[in-house]
């Protein structure tokens, strides 16, 4: 567990702050020039909350002729109703606010001008302060508003072969808050997001090492197109933050990712229609949660930590739901649904794969025995189908935060453990160690065992890959059985291989069935059934 004192260090995700990234406004009233005295900097480091939005651009209204309005509603509520004290902006205008003021302050790098803003009124006034940079591109301003008195703030030039817009930093106790807007070059075509980060890396390692620092940008890029060596330090909502549907504002943090800190959408007015909170996670403090719970499991000789409801009976060798399986058939699997994933068909990149480039065939692979509801009728295997998507959305509406904190990390490798097999392991070779498709073995510390986890580029959604770059993937037809096909987190990779994690499974992005072995049993095919089937998740270390 981290000390108070390196807690205080390293305060961006154990401090208690939830990140904002805009909110949508009310009309407030017209602000007068009032006495500007700079607010005090006295923030409680570990209380800090940081905030991010594209404005595109200050001026509401359908032509855009409404003057500060963006400022006099968005960043008010920001700062106001959501308690944000560190507010990043993209987009911000060509200049501050026409009625704030600028102070007579000179920091030691130029490029960063502080300016004194009333988002209150006459009579009860309200002073913020706006660090502003101008990048030298109209409506382009970036600019970072806080209650705060900044300790220092530069801005930056970005590196690498992009002709980047310039990036600012602002420095409040021992944290500094990186803003930045990186290029549009499409969705699929490379831009210079990682050139950000790594310019905000550089800098703090020359000039301020073992000082804190997050970059709450505009990457327009998805995390899934994110190199996988920096997806474990992302912060991510999991859902889209831009109207054409991308998600394409987050969050990169020095000392927390995805599972340590828990991220909510709002709405905004911008073409960046969404605001994201980022909530801190009482049951994510002192290390690796995921961690911590395999070492707990390994004391209790791989026992369930986490146990499926209402488990009724069992023990060593239950099922799912807690029963003992019957030879030759899926451990308390309930029939599958005839057409499998209603999502594993068409072409293109949202097409499944149909034996071309994926291992195996169109048909279930075979194993010992027979699949759970492999001969029930197609009317009971859609209803059943129908049952086990309710229960899991069930559950998702009903995910706790300490679940959440035990939500495996993109980027990280792990090993996937069943909770309902003894002495197994996910693997894509069979027992006795050859090349095959995705199956369940006795664990030998390979690195066929080796699975990592990535963002995909639909948010929310994640890819499986094993060591040699191949994917775990869904087949395209009436079979329900789980193959690989190679797979780049940053090229076009088929809807077929994403997957989403739910309460210690994985599931398929429509919550139609689970990943499991069937039958529940060493060497058996892996397939999606309705069945609640768990996995623990052990980091790699």
């Amino acid at each position: 567990m981290r000390t108070r004192e390196h807690a205080s260090r390293y305060g961006l995700g154990k401090r208690r702050w939830v990140a904002v990234l805009a909110a949508a406004g009310f009309l407030a009233p017209a602000l007068v020039a009032v006495d500007w005295t700079s607010p005090p900097a006295h923030a409680v480091e570990n209380d800090r909350v940081a905030g991010q939005w594209n404005m595109n651009g200050e001026r509401d209204g359908i032509d855009g002729t409404v003057p500060e309005s963006r400022w006099l509603t968005q960043i008010r509520r920001m700062l106001n109703d959501d308690g944000v004290q560190v507010a990043s902006l993209q987009e911000a205008g060509n200049g501050p606010p026409p009625s704030s003021h600028q102070s007579e302050r000179v920091f030691p790098q130029p490029g960063v001008t502080e300016h004194l803003y009333n988002i209150g009124t006459n009579s009860r006034p309200d002073i913020v302060n706006i660090y502003w940079a101008d990048p030298g591109q109209q409506r382009n301003g970036l600019a970072i508003a806080s209650r705060e008195t900044a300790r220092d703030a530069v801005q930056l030039p970005v590196g690498g072969r992009f002709n980047s817009r310039p990036m600012m930093g602002v420095q409040f106790g021992e944290t500094w808050y990186f803003n930045a807007h990186a290029l549009s070059n499409g969705p699929t075509a490379p831009n210079d997001a990682e050139d950000i980060i790594e310019t905000a890396r550089q800098f703090m390692a020359r000039y301020h090492p073992g000082q804190d620092w997050v970059v709450l940008a505009d990457f327009n890029r998805s995390p899934g197109r994110m190199p996988a060596n920096l997806q474990n330090h992302i912060v991510a909502s999991n859902q889209p933050t831009h109207q054409g549907g991308g998600e394409l504002d987050f969050a990169y943090m020095q000392n927390e990712n995805n599972s340590t800190v828990n991220a909510v959408r709002g709405g905004t007015n911008s073409d960046h229609t969404a605001y994201v909170r980022y909530l801190p996670n009482p049951y994510c403090g002192g290390g690796s949660p995921l961690r911590r719970r395999a070492e707990e499991e390994k004391k209790d000789d791989h026992s369930d930590s986490v146990k499926p409801e209402n488990p009724g009976t069992g023990g060593a060798d239950a099922g799912p739901h807690g029963t003992a399986p019957s030879p030759g058939t899926g451990a308390g699997a309930a029939p599958s649904a005839p057409d499998g994933d209603a999502r594993a068909t068409g072409v293109g990149e949202d097409a499944a794969p149909t034996g071309n480039g994926a291992r195996g065939t169109d048909t279930a692979p075979s194993g010992a025995g027979t699949g759970a509801g492999a001969t029930d009728s197609d009317a009971r295997g859609a209803d059943t189908a129908e049952a086990g998507k309710k229960e899991l959305e069930r559950r998702a509406d009903s995910m706790d935060p300490e679940e959440q904190c035990h939500t495996p990390v993109p980027g990280d490798t792990y090993r996937i453990f069943p909770h309902h097999l003894d002495n197994a392991v996910l693997a894509d070779e069979y027992p006795e160690g050859n090349a095959a498709p995705p199956t369940v073995k006795k664990p030998s510390g390979s690195d066929t065992e080796k699975v990592q986890v990535l963002f995909s580029t639909r948010p929310g959604e994640y890819l499986l890959a094993f060591d040699d770059g191949w994917c775990l993937t869904r087949y395209a037809g009436p079979s329900n059985a789980v193959t690989e096909i190679p797979c780049d987190p940053q090229t076009a990779v088929p809807t077929s291989a994403h997957w989403k994690f739910l309460k210690g499974q994985i599931v398929t992005p429509d919550l139609g069935g689970t990943l499991q072995p069937s039958p529940n049993e060493l060497g058996a095919p892996l397939k999606t059934e309705t069945g609640l089937y768990q996995w623990r998740f052990e980091p790699v270390r």
